[in-house]
């Protein structure tokens, strides 16, 4: 659907299939990657990076398996740690890397369920400013988004309820919850050429 759409604005794209919780899986993409860019444009070269992939807590952290807590980790933190490690050689000088983090980072929720997220989301934040202060030299700027809650299928499962879905909302500012354009809206600005610093 992606793709489709931005074809059909005259734009050029293709789409890979990995899953992230897997470091061979990951190093499997950046082949694909590489091979996929080199056809098209003669490099595997790029410009923008945005870490988005991301699970729920499956349980609290009161029932929460080892099993669990690990898929967790390595969907939401060691997926983005492994996918950036392998895009920085590829990265031109004056590129931009974008963490999908989350309010949740630094907002104690009082849901049990919201705390193992929570830590993914810390790491995630912790692991940019590294990166930013890293990559500063090649002008690579390394941005976090952290959205209270946004209409996406990993809020479903809550949002459904009215009772909690009006609860957030009258936390909110402007009275609503997020929507995936209001995200976009400030990827697109973190990765344009308007955000200098």
């Amino acid at each position: 659907e992606t793709v489709s759409a931005i074809k059909s604005g005259d734009g050029a794209a293709f789409a890979l299939h990995a899953d992230l919780s897997s470091v061979e899986e990951i190093q499997r993409l950046f082949q694909r990657l590489d091979e996929e860019l080199t056809s098209r444009r003669g490099s595997n070269r790029f410009d923008i990076l945005v870490n988005n992939a991301g699970i729920a807590s499956p349980a609290s952290y009161r029932e929460m398996t080892v099993g669990q807590f690990d898929h967790l980790f390595a969907v939401n933190v060691r997926g983005a740690f492994f996918v950036t490690q392998a895009a920085i050689p590829r990265l031109r000088d004056g590129a931009k890397i974008i963490n999908i983090s989350s309010l949740a980072s630094r907002h104690a929720s009082p849901s049990p369920m919201t705390t193992p997220y929570s830590m993914t989301k810390a790491a995630l934040d912790a692991f940019t400013l590294g990166l930013a202060r890293d990559l500063g030299p090649r002008k690579i700027m390394a941005n976090t988004i952290a959205p209270a809650t946004v209409e996406t299928d990993i809020n479903s499962q809550f949002l459904k309820k009215p009772e909690i879905r009006k609860q957030i909302e009258s936390q909110t500012a402007l009275g609503r919850i997020g929507q995936t354009a209001d995200i976009a809206s400030v990827a697109a600005f973190l990765a344009s050429d308007d955000n200098t610093w």
